[in-house]
């Protein structure tokens, strides 16, 4: 005999296994077919995949609207001096990026430019605001990408054309070393920074890339085993805040609900109105997803062998 206890446990742990099975990933929706939902138990409230006809019509899942001042937080990226332009790259689009070079006096030809690589629900936006200036400041030129899907980058029109709505993990890999290709300068060496499922791409493209790094950072990474098991150790030992995640992310609420964009992102003294911005950059960031399922296939290894040959 199980205790209640032991019976949520196993339940949320049933649940949370359908969900990530049958949905794309965190931050994404749910799998061709079918689509993501709370259902209510005898022991809680634990997430569930239904039908898609079940669901509401094939558009966006995202209220239209959130309340907050236009612009958001991309106003504040102007105000912070970085410079948003696009360039065309050879993997078929045109990526959006930002830049902002060593503040005068302090570059230093010692120093690699700074790469930033953002996660799910952002673009490059999210770095322009204050880690850009920051490492300006000490002498790096910086830059940040708007990664293939974002609403800067947006898919190809081929792949728009046919309906595609997900982007693999090979795509992000390639874009990310075409933008060093064609913009960074000849011959430089960058510091790669990814945040989140920034840091998986940046991983993966440490893993795969011959083009050489003079450092990369994985800031709050997700690991190379993905996220599955860290979200099931919280529905067994946080479940609100498991329940919050996977509603804020699978199901997108992050855009639209403001105590759960502020519990999955923000810190307690940010103002309401700021956190409204930023939520509207969220809706327009998120609505492309990463075929989670191939990707876990591909997570990153690497091997490296030192001059003893271990």
């Amino acid at each position: 005999r199980l205790s209640t206890g032991a019976m949520r446990r196993e339940l949320m742990v049933v649940a949370l296994t359908l969900t990530l099975r049958r949905c794309s990933g965190f931050g994404f929706g749910a799998g061709a077919g079918w689509r993501a939902s709370l259902r209510p138990t005898r022991t809680g409230v634990a997430p569930s995949v239904i039908p898609a006809a079940a669901s509401r019509s094939r558009g966006s899942p995202l209220a239209a609207g959130s309340a907050g001042p236009r612009g958001g937080a991309r106003w504040a990226c102007s105000a912070a001096g970085a410079e948003k332009a696009s360039v065309e790259l050879g993997t078929g689009v045109s990526m959006e990026y930002f830049s902002l070079p060593a503040a005068a006096g302090s570059a230093s030809a010692a120093k690699p430019p700074v790469l930033f690589v953002h996660g799910s629900f952002h673009s490059g936006w999210c770095w322009a605001e204050h880690f850009m200036p920051y490492f300006s400041q000490r002498g790096f030129d910086t830059f940040s990408v708007s990664l293939r899907g974002t609403n800067g980058t947006p898919l190809p029109a081929a792949d728009a054309a046919a309906g595609v709505n997900k982007v693999q993990l090979d795509e992000h890999t390639a874009d990310i070393g075409a933008f060093i290709d064609k913009v960074l300068p000849g011959g430089s060496k960058p510091a790669l920074i990814g945040h989140s499922f920034g840091g998986m791409y940046a991983q993966k493209f440490v893993e795969n890339d011959v083009r050489p790094l003079s450092a990369a950072a994985f800031v709050c990474s997700v690991p190379p085993s993905g996220n599955s098991g860290i979200v099931g150790r919280y529905f067994m030992t946080k479940p609100g805040l498991a329940v919050d995640i996977t509603r804020g992310l699978v199901f997108k609420q992050a855009g639209t609900n403001l105590r759960i964009a502020r519990r999955l992102f923000f810190s307690d003294g940010l103002p309401d109105e700021k956190i409204q911005g930023y939520m509207q950059e969220f809706q327009k960031d998120c609505l492309v997803v990463l075929d989670v399922p191939k990707a876990t296939k591909e997570f990153p290894t690497k091997t490296c062998a030192g001059a003893d040959g271990r």
